[in-house]
C-alpha cells in the first residue's frame, strides 16, 4: 500500500510538470503598442480615456490610443509587431489590438477617415473601416476611407482581402478595389501606375516589390487598339485602359467637351453609293469626353422664394460619365449657392457613357443649401470635376481653386 502510494504521489508531480511545460510554451501574445516618427505639419493624439488631444511628438501609444493629422499632417508608426504604418493628411487612426492569428500574431487598427499605408513583416493586419474589414497577410496594403464612407484600397503585394456584410473577396498583387458603402460588393481593378508611384512617395521599403510589378503594369497587348476620343459608335467596345492617370489636384480646362456631338458634316466626296442604305439622321451618338446631365430638377419645393439665411432643399436626377482615356478617374458632381461650393452630389468613379445614372434606382438626390442673407436672385449650380476626394484640400473638389468644368444653372431663389 505504501508502496502504491509513492508511485500515484510520483505520476502527479509528473502530470503537474507537464501542465506547467505546455502552458509555458504557450506564450502569450504581448499588448500593441507603437513608436511615432517622421511627424510632418499638425499630427495630433488622443490616449485612450482621455478627452483632449494633445500635439504629437516622438512618443509611444498604446491599444486604443488615436493619431489625429491636419491638412499637411503626415506620421510614420512602429509598431511592436514589427509593420510599418504610414499615416496621410485629414486621418483619424486608432491602435487596436493583437491576437493569435491562423500566421501568427494578427494586428488590429481602424481608420475612420483618411488614408494609410502598412507593410507587414509576417503575421497579419486587418483595418477596420466604416464600409467593412480590409486585411492583408505578410505584405503590403494601402486603405482610403472615401468621402460618404466608401473605402477604396490597393494590394500591393501579398494576399490581400476584403469583408463587409455583401460577402468576402480577395485581391491579388497589383490590383486595387472600391467599394462604395458596406452592403456593396468592391469593384475590382488592376493598379494604375500612380498609385504604384504614390506608394513609391509615401513608403521607400516599397521599392523592394515595385519593379516587378512596374513591369507587368506597363505590359499593353500589341494588337489591343488604342482608345479614341471619336464619338461614333462602333461594333467593338474600347477595352478600358488601366495604366492612365488618377486626376491630379490640376483641373481639367473647360474645352473637355460635356454633353456635345461631334458629328462630320457631310461633303461632295461623301456621298454613299446609291445601293449603300444612310444611316438614319436621328440615331443618337454618344458624347465624348467626360460629362453629365442633370434633370428633374426641385429647387425650395417648388418656390422660388427663400428668405435670407434660411436653408432650402434642392431635388434632382443626374447622369455621369467618364471618358475612354480615363476609365478609373474620380469625378464630382458639385453643388454650388452661385459661386459658394456646398456639396457633392455624386464623388466616385463612374462607368463610361451612359455612365451612373439615379434613374430609375436610387431615385432623385436631395440636398440642402442656405439663402444667403442680402436681398437678391441667386443661381443654383452645378458642375463636373475630377479630384481626388470632395473635399477643402489641395486635391478636393470643393477647395476654390479648383473650378472643374461643364457648369450651368440648374435653377434660381430669390431672396427678398
Amino acid at each position: 500500500m505504501q508502496r502504491q502510494a509513492h508511485v500515484w504521489i510520483l505520476a502527479i508531480i509528473i502530470g503537474c510538470l507537464l501542465s506547467a511545460c505546455q502552458k509555458g510554451s504557450q506564450a502569450e501574445i504581448p499588448p500593441l503598442t507603437a513608436t511615432l516618427s517622421d511627424l510632418q505639419g499638425t499630427v495630433l493624439i488622443k490616449k485612450s480615456g482621455a478627452t483632449n488631444l494633445e500635439f504629437a511628438s516622438d512618443q509611444h501609444l498604446a491599444e486604443n490610443d488615436q493619431v489625429v493629422t491636419g491638412d499637411d499632417g503626415r506620421a510614420r508608426l512602429d509598431l511592436s509587431t514589427g509593420a510599418i504604418v504610414r499615416i496621410a493628411p485629414s486621418s483619424l487612426f486608432t491602435l487596436i489590438s493583437n491576437a493569435e492569428g491562423p500566421d501568427g500574431v494578427k494586428t488590429s487598427v481602424k481608420l475612420d477617415a483618411g488614408h494609410l499605408w502598412i507593410i507587414l513583416n509576417g503575421g497579419s493586419a486587418e483595418v477596420e473601416t466604416p464600409s467593412g474589414v480590409a486585411s492583408v497577410r505578410g505584405s503590403y496594403l494601402s486603405v482610403e476611407v472615401l468621402p460618404g464612407g466608401g473605402i477604396h484600397f490597393t494590394c500591393l503585394e501579398g494576399d490581400c482581402r476584403l469583408k463587409n456584410e455583401s460577402g468576402e473577396y480577395f485581391l491579388k498583387t497589383g490590383e486595387s478595389a472600391t467599394v462604395e458603402n458596406a452592403q456593396e460588393p468592391p469593384l475590382v481593378e488592376r493598379m494604375t501606375e500612380e498609385e504604384v508611384e504614390e506608394w513609391l512617395e509615401n513608403n521607400p521599403e516599397a521599392i523592394l516589390v515595385v519593379p516587378s510589378l512596374t513591369a507587368t503594369l506597363q505590359t499593353t497587348p500589341t494588337d489591343t487598339p488604342l482608345p479614341t476620343n471619336t464619338s461614333e459608335p462602333t461594333a467593338t467596345p474600347v477595352p478600358p485602359a488601366t495604366d492612365t492617370p488618377i486626376p491630379s489636384s490640376t483641373p481639367f480646362p473647360s474645352a473637355i467637351p460635356v454633353n456635345t456631338q461631334k458629328i462630320k458634316p457631310p461633303t461632295d466626296t461623301d456621298e454613299p453609293p446609291a445601293d449603300t442604305p444612310v444611316p438614319p439622321t436621328n440615331t443618337p451618338v454618344p458624347p465624348s469626353g467626360w460629362g453629365y446631365t442633370v434633370s428633374n430638377v426641385v429647387i425650395n419645393s417648388g418656390s422660388g422664394t427663400v428668405s435670407g439665411g434660411a436653408p432650402f432643399p434642392v431635388s434632382f436626377d443626374y447622369t455621369i460619365w467618364n471618358d475612354v482615356s480615363c476609365p478609373g478617374c474620380i469625378d464630382q458632381l458639385v453643388v454650388s449657392m452661385d459661386t459658394t461650393k456646398t456639396y457633392c452630389a455624386y464623388d466616385g468613379i463612374p462607368p463610361l457613357y451612359p455612365g451612373y445614372s439615379t434613374t430609375p434606382l436610387p431615385g432623385p438626390f436631395t440636398g440642402s443649401l442656405t439663402a444667403p442673407s442680402v436681398p437678391g436672385v441667386y443661381n443654383v449650380v452645378v458642375h463636373q470635376d475630377l479630384q481626388y476626394d470632395c473635399g477643402y484640400g489641395p486635391t478636393g473638389a470643393l477647395n476654390p481653386v479648383n473650378p472643374g468644368f461643364g457648369s450651368q444653372v440648374i435653377g434660381t431663389i430669390t431672396v427678398p
